[in-house]
C-alpha cells in the first residue's frame, strides 16, 4: 500500500461519527419544525417561509452529507484514496453552512431591530454575518482544490 494513502480506519471513523451526529441533529431539527408548525399557525408568512427555507437548506445539506457517507463507505473500501477526498464537503460543510449562518444571523439582526429600534447593533451583526459568509465561500473554494490530508498536514505543521 502506498504511504500517501491514509489508513481507512483513521479516516472513516471520524466521518462515521460526524454522519451519525448529523442525522441525530437533523432529527431533532425536524421535531422542532413540527412543533413550530403546530404552535404558531398564525405567524407571518415571512417568518414561516424563513423557518421552512432554513429547514429546506438543512435537508439539502443532509442529503449531500449522506451521499458523501455512501461514497466513503462503499467506494472507499475499494479505493482508499476516495475516503481522503473532500467529496461534496467543500460545498455543504463550508459554503452552505456559511450561507445558512448568514441568513439566520441577519434574521436575528432584524428581530433585534424590531424590538429595539436601534440600527447600530443590527448593522454590526449584519456586517459580521456577511464577512463570515464571504469567508466561508472563500474557504469552500480553497477546500475544493485540496485533499483532506493536505489540509490536515498544513494545519498541524502550523500548530507545531
Amino acid at each position: 500500500m502506498d504511504d500517501a494513502l491514509p489508513d481507512l480506519r483513521d479516516v472513516a471513523g471520524p466521518h462515521l461519527i460526524g454522519y451519525l451526529l448529523n442525522s441525530m441533529l437533523y432529527g431533532s431539527l425536524g421535531v422542532q419544525v413540527y412543533f413550530y408548525y403546530e404552535a404558531f399557525p398564525k405567524d407571518k408568512p415571512f417568518i414561516k417561509c424563513f423557518v421552512y427555507g432554513i429547514f429546506t437548506l438543512e435537508t439539502l445539506q443532509t442529503i449531500m452529507i449522506f451521499r458523501d457517507c455512501f461514497v466513503i463507505f462503499t467506494q472507499g473500501l475499494v479505493d482508499p484514496s476516495m475516503a481522503n477526498s473532500t467529496q461534496l464537503g467543500w460545498f455543504n460543510v463550508t459554503i452552505l453552512d456559511g450561507i445558512t449562518g448568514c441568513i439566520v444571523q441577519i434574521f436575528f439582526a432584524y428581530r433585534i431591530f424590531v424590538l429595539s429600534k436601534s440600527k447600530i447593533v443590527p448593522s454590526i451583526i449584519c456586517t459580521v454575518a456577511m464577512t463570515q459568509a464571504i469567508s466561508s465561500i472563500a474557504d469552500g473554494i480553497i477546500a475544493r482544490s485540496t485533499s483532506l490530508t493536505e489540509t490536515n498536514m498544513a494545519y498541524w505543521k502550523r500548530r507545531l
